[in-house]
């Protein structure tokens, strides 16, 4: 399975090709609901056509460009690996997939660039975090949010303790056998001691987390979700001291976690990061009411566009499963609003979304009642 990150954010935001599909659907894990995904996804590409030769493209053209996602449907394996939800993109030089741990509802959106804020949940801090199951035999790093967890596969990591100690061994002999020339009566090498006992055990063990902590750190480039380890009690300090992800929580699942079950994972594991998450959301709703009166903070849409569009935006606040389409004029600074989608239209609320991340601001996407304000956003201004 995949893993959604700030640089596939960043790439799709990137694509600005006339004729952009973005598809949301919620997904399947087990059978037979499985059976009934395909169906489902054939039905929203149908949609999608019709989006793009209303919009202007053409018959064979629009057939074109949906192909790619229609190979799927016939793909019996893609639709029995599936997580929560999938979200698809085509263009003319794109076309991505993503199975992910958040379902979606239904959504097929065809304009100028790729619709995103479906996404933001698994992007902002407000559901997603990463879980490191850590023992000496496995290295199992899970993708985890208030649905369920699913494992992300890794590469270059070792794949257990042993497979360090079998590094060790190896240079070990290696340098046993180094010996003074009988010729020349000179060293050709050197024996270097590797400590014995508990000193050579902690030795192998934090060669072993700096493997695993720089494969994690390559993986995880530009994360922002926490990063929470389950491991046993003695392992946590010597991993806490080789950590260079910055998103480390300091409290860990303590126990042996090849013991536990994926859902008791993720039981305990939301046990300890849902207050983080409350936390962090709880604290930009107070700095926004403690800013209402300074002029810093707005839940006009028009005005928040606008501030997104200049990149004025520190803090965003913005419903889920809410759209308001319309188009942004960046010559008067105004928004033209429709009731449904027309054509040329993109949603407003996650054009500002979209602008706020690309200028380095937060965004908290939460349900409609929790926005500041009578709208379907609001935000906090740095200035």
């Amino acid at each position: 399975m995949n893993i959604f990150t700030h640089n596939d954010l960043q790439t799709l935001m990137e694509d600005q090709s006339r004729w952009c599909v973005s598809l949301y659907m919620p997904a399947h894990r087990a059978i037979p609901e499985t059976y009934q995904d395909p169906i489902r996804c054939k039905n929203l590409l149908n949609q999608a056509r019709k989006h793009l030769i209303a919009a202007g493209l053409g018959a064979s053209a629009a057939k074109k460009l949906l192909a790619p996602a229609r190979k799927l449907l016939a793909t019996k394996d893609f639709w029995v690996h599936q997580s929560d939800g999938l979200a698809l993109f085509l263009s003319e030089n794109t076309f991505r997939w993503f199975r992910l741990t958040t379902s979606f509802d239904e959504l097929v959106v065809v304009t100028h660039r790729f619709h995103l804020k479906p996404l933001l949940r698994l992007l902002s801090q407000d559901g997603r975090f990463f879980l490191l199951a850590l023992s000496q035999n496995h290295v199992r790093l899970l993708e985890g949010s208030l649905q369920s967890v699913r494992e992300v596969k890794l590469s270059r990591v070792p794949e257990n303790l042993a497979e360090i100690m079998n590094q060790y061994s190896a240079e070990e002999h290696l340098q046993s056998h180094t010996r003074t020339s009988s010729a020349s009566n000179q060293p050709t090498g050197a024996i270097h001691g590797q400590g014995h006992g508990i000193e050579q055990h902690q030795q192998r063990l934090t060669q072993y987390f700096r493997e695993i902590d720089r494969g994690l750190v390559e993986l995880l480039n530009r994360e922002q979700a926490p990063l929470l380890v389950a491991c046993v009690a003695s392992l946590f300090p010597i991993y806490k001291s080789t950590n260079t992800y910055p998103h480390l929580v300091d409290e860990h699942l303590s126990g042996n976690p090849d013991r536990l079950s994926m859902p008791e994972l993720h039981q305990r594991a939301w046990s300890v990061i849902s207050p983080i998450f409350q936390a962090a959301s709880r604290n930009a709703l107070m700095q926004n009411q403690d800013l209402s009166s300074t002029g810093r903070t707005s839940g006009r849409l028009e005005e928040v566009v606008a501030a997104s569009q200049a990149g004025r935006v520190q803090t965003l606040f913005v419903a889920v499963g809410v759209q308001q389409w319309g188009r942004f004029d960046p010559e008067t600074n105004g928004i033209h609003l429709h009731q449904k989608m027309e054509s040329g239209d993109e949603d407003l609320l996650d054009f500002a979304a979209m602008h706020t991340f690309w200028s380095g601001g937060s965004v908290f996407a939460i349900n409609p009642e929790t926005v500041p304000g009578d709208g379907p956003i609001a935000a906090i201004f740095r200035y």
